[in-house]
């Protein structure tokens, strides 16, 4: 049948309401899930296809007929503070975009254990609250504890793996190839990766990935094997690993190993350049990885979940990457 099938045809062949079928279609909660794959199945065989354009405007009038008022779209984080009081660029971006889409965003501090997982789910509810981001956590397996199917949510970050949710993370994979290529441009020849293994595994390898990946494409006689330090970091032993192994360029997780030569009275001839991969001060060489542009694409992420009234751990996860910028003296915008 041709793209002209209406909602009416639908309704007629499976003795419901327009009404009924139009919310049927976009998987609307107040109508039973064995009705919506009915109508589903349905408007499949008619051949129904719908009209992109109208979507979206009968998506605007909805919500302009449901509530007046801009609806909150909460922002979950358990750090040490609240990031909407610590100049954070994932509350920059959370708040920049969040306000564009016509939502009111509201930080949920949980990082004082006073208000449990269990009890933050009554909260966002009572509130009426549908839309959630959760930040980069510090302990991921707060989500387990959580009823998400009430609402329509991500995360910042790839760190939380159970459960899956849809996600917006830095692309670190390419962020680290790009920290490698610009010490390879400056002259370096041996580089090497200095990432926690902990770390790398809260972020599924993807450091060492563009580490590996560039090391295999510029080996040569003299970089024959990779130098990665994989254990916690310590700059006394970070030290002595410079010494032993001798880069004259390391790609590093954190600030700070330039001071720690001066420190460990590392000799000026074996100290290599650093380039690290999450650059937050001012005046540090290697990468900024835009906290902010992450924050914005979780918000564009639980945005089309609500305009498609979905919600809960989705069937097939969805993840935007977003790559770095290289700072020669980093102007970052705030801390993460």
């Amino acid at each position: 049948m041709s793209d002209a099938v209406t909602l009416q045809q639908i309704a007629e062949a499976a003795g419901l309401t327009r009404a009924a079928v139009s919310m049927a279609l976009r998987n609307h909660p107040r109508i039973g899930a064995a009705t919506r794959e009915r109508v589903q199945r349905i408007a499949r065989e008619l051949g129904y296809r719908p009209n992109a354009d109208l979507s979206r405007l009968m998506s605007v009038l909805r919500t302009a007929r449901e509530s007046r008022a801009r609806p909150v779209l909460a922002l979950v984080s358990d750090g040490p503070a609240p990031l909407a009081s610590s100049g954070s660029a994932t509350w920059i971006g959370f708040q920049r975009r969040a306000t564009a889409l016509g939502y009111r965003p509201e930080e949920f501090w949980i990082g004082g254990g006073d208000i449990p997982p269990e009890r933050l789910v009554t909260i966002l509810r009572t509130r009426a609250i549908s839309g959630v981001v959760f930040a980069a956590l510090r302990d991921p397996s707060l989500l387990a504890r959580m009823n998400l199917s009430f609402f329509a949510c991500a995360c910042i970050g790839n760190v939380v793996h159970e459960p899956l949710l849809h996600r917006c993370a830095s692309d670190k994979y390419e962020n680290t190839r790009l920290a490698c290529a610009k010490l390879w441009e400056k002259g370096c020849r041996r580089i090497g990766l200095a990432i926690p293994e902990e770390q790398e595994e809260r972020v599924e390898q993807t450091f060492l990935a563009g580490y590996l990946v560039f090391h295999h494409r510029h080996r040569h006689a003299d970089w024959a094997s990779p130098l990665v330090e994989e254990q916690r970091w310590d700059s006394q032993r970070l030290c002595d690993w410079i010494e032993r192994r001798r880069p004259d360029g390391v790609v590093a997780a954190y600030e700070g190993l330039p001071e720690a030569f001066e420190v460990r009275h590392l000799p000026k001839r074996r100290r290599p350049l650093v380039a690290v991969v999450n650059v937050m001060q001012p005046g540090v060489m290697g990468i900024d990885q835009r906290h902010d542009l992450i924050a914005e694409g979780a918000v564009d992420l639980v945005d089309a979940q609500l305009h498609r009234n979905e919600g809960g751990v989705p069937e097939r996860q969805k993840t935007i990457l977003i790559r770095g910028r290289w700072m020669e003296s980093a102007e970052v915008r705030g801390r993460r």
